[in-house]
C-alpha cells in the first residue's frame, strides 16, 4: 500500500466498509431463517461439521468465555485434512431482543474481510453460519483456518510466561501500534484491543514479530470526528493490558503518530488522553 493511500482516512474507510458490505453479500445472511454459507473449496468440510457436532467437541478448547466456545480440530484427510477453529456464541435473550439481529459471527466475519482490505493479518475465513428460531436468533458459528506455531500475546502480560522477554514485548507493543494505527487512520475502531486477541507467531524475529488480529465482532468503521476518543480507548486498553513504564508509553505513542497521521494529537495530548481515558 502506498503511504497516500495509507493515510487517506476518506478513501481506506470506504474501502473498509465496501469490504465488510461486500462479505455480508456473499454470505447472504438471512435475518428470519437458519443459514449456512461456507467458501467454495470448503464445502464439503462445512457439511461435515453439520453432520458431526459431536467432533467438534473432541478437538482441542482454548475458550472460556461465558456464552462462546472455541474449538481447535481438523476436517478428515478424505475432506483436504484443514486444521481449523470453529468458534461458536449462543444467544439467550428474549425474543425481541434477538429477532432479526446479527450475530457476532456475521459482524466478524465481515471485519475480518475489512482489515483485510486495509492490510492488517487476519485468518481465513472459511465458513459461517447462524440458527434461528421463528426469526429469533439462537446461535451463530465462524470456522477459520488455523494458524500454527502460535501463541496468543496474553502471555506477555505480567506474571505471565514471557514477561521477562523485553524484546519481544517491546517488539510486540511498536508492531500493535503501526497495526492499530494504520487501522485508526482508515476510521476503523477494535473497541477491545486487548493482548489475548492477537496472536504473536512463534518463530518471528523478536524487535518485529508477526501479529494475527483475533475476535473482531466489536470493530466499528466511524467518521473521523468521532476518532479521537476511540484512539484513546484502544490504545489505553492494551496499555493496561501490558502494564509499560510511562517512558515505554510515550515511546510507543511516538511510534503510533507515525503511523497514524490523520490525527491531531501529539505524544503530549495523546498522553494526556490516555490517562483521561483510564479506568
Amino acid at each position: 500500500m502506498s503511504e497516500l493511500h495509507q493515510y487517506d482516512t476518506k478513501r481506506m474507510n470506504r474501502l473498509g466498509r465496501a469490504s465488510r458490505a461486500e462479505q455480508v453479500q456473499v454470505m447472504r445472511p438471512s435475518r428470519f431463517f437458519t443459514w449456512h454459507w461456507s467458501v467454495p473449496t470448503f464445502r464439503q468440510g462445512q457439511q461435515w461439521l453439520l453432520d458431526n457436532q459431536a467432533e467438534i467437541r473432541r478437538g482441542q478448547y482454548l475458550s472460556d468465555t461465558p456464552g462462546k466456545e472455541v474449538w481447535h480440530l481438523p476436517i478428515p484427510d478424505y475432506l483436504g485434512g484443514t486444521d481449523i477453529l470453529h468458534k461458536s456464541f449462543i444467544s439467550t435473550p428474549s425474543f425481541s431482543e434477538n429477532f432479526g439481529v446479527r450475530s457476532p459471527a456475521v459482524l466478524e466475519a465481515a471485519n475480518f474481510a475489512a482489515l483485510r482490505r486495509l492490510e492488517i493479518p487476519v485468518p481465513d475465513v472459511l465458513a459461517c453460519g447462524e440458527t434461528r428460531r421463528w426469526g429469533r436468533l439462537t446461535g451463530g458459528y465462524i470456522v477459520t483456518k488455523f494458524i500454527p506455531n502460535t501463541v496468543d500475546a496474553s502471555i506477555l502480560v505480567p506474571g505471565k510466561d514471557w514477561w521477562e522477554r523485553s524484546q519481544l514485548r517491546r517488539g510486540f507493543s511498536l508492531k500493535c501500534m503501526e497495526h492499530i494505527g494504520k487501522a485508526h487512520a482508515c476510521g476503523c475502531y477494535h473497541s477491545a484491543f486487548h493482548a489475548r486477541k492477537i496472536l504473536i507467531d512463534k518463530d518471528s524475529p523478536e524487535d518485529n514479530p508477526q501479529l494475527y488480529w483475533l475476535d473482531v465482532s466489536h470493530c466499528q468503521f466511524k467518521p473521523k470526528i468521532s476518532m479521537r476518543k476511540a484512539i484513546a480507548l484502544d490504545l489505553v486498553t492494551l496499555f493496561i493490558d501490558l502494564r509499560p513504564t510511562t517512558q515505554e508509553i510515550k515511546e510507543y505513542c511516538e511510534h503510533y503518530l507515525k503511523h497514524n497521521r490523520c490525527t491531531s494529537y501529539t505524544v503530549d495530548t495523546l498522553w494526556e488522553a490516555l490517562i483521561a481515558a483510564s479506568p
